[in-house]
């Protein structure tokens, strides 16, 4: 087998089924364009809060409670939090 070991770290590596986040793949659209469905979640802890990933697009958060709170909205209704984000809306 001639399989190539991808050497990246797991945070850097594309995930499968997932948008590539490069200018070349597919980023996150405009929510009315798409079902109100939640797209894939990562969350990467760090000394002083989570960096928190959903589909091509990254936040911080520095506690416990705001990253639950913010993933309860995001799961509770995906498309308006979409919304926010991309009206700067989301996370102030």
């Amino acid at each position: 087998m001639n399989e190539v070991l991808d050497e990246r770290p797991m945070a850097e590596r594309p995930l499968p089924d997932e948008p590539k986040c490069s200018n070349g793949g597919e980023v996150m659209v405009e929510a009315e364009s798409r079902t109100n469905k939640a797209r894939f979640i990562e969350i990467e802890s760090l000394d002083f809060g989570y960096v928190v990933r959903v589909g091509c697009q990254k936040f911080a958060v520095e506690s416990i409670d705001k990253l639950t709170d913010s993933l309860k909205e995001y799961l509770q209704d995906p498309n308006s939090v979409e919304r926010k984000w991309f009206k700067g809306e989301f996370l102030k």
